[in-house]
C-alpha cells in the first residue's frame, strides 16, 4: 500500500514484516509498538493478507506493528509459531522497547498466539502493556464450539471445519517422531497478565472463546473488555473500510493500544475505558 512503510526483518527460525502507517515514526524504541500475530488457523494468511488491517491499525494507534510470519501448520507445530512469536518479542526488546511500550494484538489463531506468548512471558516476568484480540480463538478444543448455538449462524466456520482444523493440529505436534502436548491457552490464567481488550461478532461461533477467555481473565482480577458486535462475519475489520464497522472496530482498537502504550495515560487507561464504555466489565458473561 502506498500510504505504509515496511522492511522484513530476520528472526532466528522465521521472518516478520515491520509496518508503519505514513505519518507514524519509526520503531526506535521511544514509543509503543504492537506484536502482531495474524489469523488464518494456523495454516494459511500471513502480513499480505494482513497489510491493509495492519497498515490502519498503525495509524489509528500511531505505533509500528511488528507482522510474525510464523511457521505454520501442517510443517510445523502450534508450539513452533509460539516460539517464532516469542523471538519477535525479544527482538523488539532488544530495539530498545519496554515491557510497558508493547501490545500483542492479533486476529482468530492469533488471539490464541497471543494469549499463549503473554503467559509465556509472563512465566519469565515480561508483562507488555496489553493484549488486543479480534474473533479470537482461545481454545483448541473443537466439542464447546461445535455445540454452541453460533455453529448454525457462522459464515466460515462449520461443525465439520473444526474436525479438520483439530486433526491437522494433532498430526502437526507429532510430525517428526515428536509427540507434544496441545497447549490450552485457557487452562493456564493467572494473575499479572496484561489487559485485554476483545471485539468479536456476536454471530460467529468464536463468540464461545471470547466470552470463555473474558470470564477467565476477569476471575483473576486481569481487566478485560469484551465488545460483541451483531451481525458481522468473522474478522470483520478485515473487510475495512468496505465494511464501516471494521473501521469504526480498528478506530476503537487503536485508541486503546495508543492509550495503554503511553506513560501518561495509565493506570487510568484501563478503568477510564470502561467507565466510557457501553459495554463495562460488568456486562462479560
Amino acid at each position: 500500500r502506498p500510504d505504509s512503510v515496511c522492511a522484513t526483518i530476520r528472526l532466528p527460525r522465521c521472518t516478520a514484516r515491520l509496518f508503519r502507517a505514513a505519518g507514524v515514526l519509526p520503531a526506535d524504541g521511544s514509543r509503543g509498538v504492537a506484536l502482531y500475530m495474524h489469523g488464518g488457523a494456523f495454516l494459511t494468511c500471513g502480513a499480505n493478507t494482513h497489510h491493509r488491517l495492519v497498515t490502519m491499525l498503525s495509524k489509528y494507534a500511531d505505533v509500528p506493528m511488528l507482522v510474525m510470519k510464523y511457521r505454520m501448520i501442517p510443517k510445523h507445530s502450534i508450539d513452533e509459531a509460539i516460539n517464532d512469536c516469542y523471538d519477535g518479542y525479544w527482538w523488539l526488546r532488544a530495539q530498545g522497547y519496554r515491557p510497558d511500550q508493547i501490545v500483542l494484538a492479533g486476529d482468530s489463531a492469533g488471539g490464541y498466539l497471543s494469549l499463549a506468548l503473554a503467559e509465556r512471558l509472563l512465566a519469565v516476568g515480561e508483562q507488555p502493556a496489553a493484549i488486543v484480540c479480534m474473533s479470537p480463538l482461545m481454545q483448541i478444543a473443537k466439542a464447546p464450539k461445535q455445540s454452541h448455538p453460533n455453529i448454525r449462524s457462522d459464515a466460515m466456520f462449520s461443525a465439520k471445519a473444526f474436525d479438520a482444523f483439530v486433526d491437522l493440529i494433532a498430526r502437526a505436534a507429532k510430525r517428526n517422531g515428536r509427540s507434544e502436548e496441545i497447549y490450552e491457552p485457557l487452562d493456564h490464567i493467572k494473575p499479572g497478565l496484561p489487559p485485554t481488550l476483545i471485539h468479536v461478532s456476536g454471530c460467529e461461533v468464536l463468540l464461545h472463546d471470547a466470552r470463555l477467555a473474558a470470564r477467565r481473565l476477569a476471575a483473576v482480577g486481569v481487566p478485560v473488555h469484551l465488545q460483541v458486535w451483531p451481525g458481522q462475519m468473522h474478522v470483520f475489520q478485515i473487510a475495512a473500510p468496505m465494511v464501516r464497522e471494521g473501521t469504526r472496530s480498528l478506530r476503537q482498537i487503536g485508541t486503546y493500544m495508543r492509550e495503554a502504550t503511553d506513560p501518561k495515560a495509565k493506570p487510568s487507561v484501563v478503568q477510564g475505558y470502561y467507565r466510557k464504555s457501553r459495554w463495562p466489565l460488568a456486562s462479560v458473561r
